[in-house]
C-alpha cells in the first residue's frame, strides 16, 4: 500500500449506511494520504457536497431513503461539479447492475468488500 501514499492528495466523499464499514474505510484512506469523508444517507451527501467539494464520491446503490442510483442523479444535476467522479459500491456483483451503472453514468463500479488499494488505483486512473 506504500505505493499508494505518494499519489496526488483527493477529496473523496463515501456515502453507505453500513456505519462502522465507511467509517472504517474513510480512515484508512486518510491514513493513506487522502482527505475522505464518511456519510450514512443520500441525503447526508447531497447536503454536504457543495461544502466539501469532493473529486470523487463513492456510492453505495442499496441505501434506505435515497439510494445510490438517486444520488448520484442529484449530483451530476449539480452546477460545479462537472467533473467530480461519481463511482458506485455495490454487494450487487451481477454484471446487469455493473451495466446498469455504467448506462447511468457512474464513472467506476465496485463490488463490496472493496480493499482501499482497489479504490487509490481507480483514483491515479481518474484525472
Amino acid at each position: 500500500m506504500e505505493e499508494f501514499i505518494a499519489q496526488k492528495r483527493r477529496r473523496i466523499l463515501l456515502v453507505d449506511d453500513a456505519v462502522d464499514d465507511v467509517q472504517m474505510l474513510a480512515e484508512l484512506l486518510n491514513h493513506l494520504g487522502q482527505e475522505a469523508r464518511a456519510v450514512v444517507d443520500g441525503t447526508q451527501a447531497l447536503a454536504i457536497v457543495s461544502s466539501f467539494a469532493p473529486d470523487v464520491v463513492i456510492l453505495d446503490l442499496d441505501m434506505p431513503g435515497l439510494d445510490g442510483f438517486e444520488v448520484a442523479q442529484a449530483l451530476k444535476q449539480m452546477p460545479g461539479l462537472e467533473k467530480m467522479g461519481v463511482f458506485a459500491l455495490s454487494g450487487w456483483a451481477d454484471e446487469s447492475v455493473r451495466e446498469r451503472c455504467l448506462q447511468l453514468g457512474f464513472d467506476r463500479f465496485f463490488c463490496k468488500p472493496i480493499p482501499a488499494n482497489q479504490i487509490l488505483k481507480a483514483l491515479a486512473k481518474f484525472g
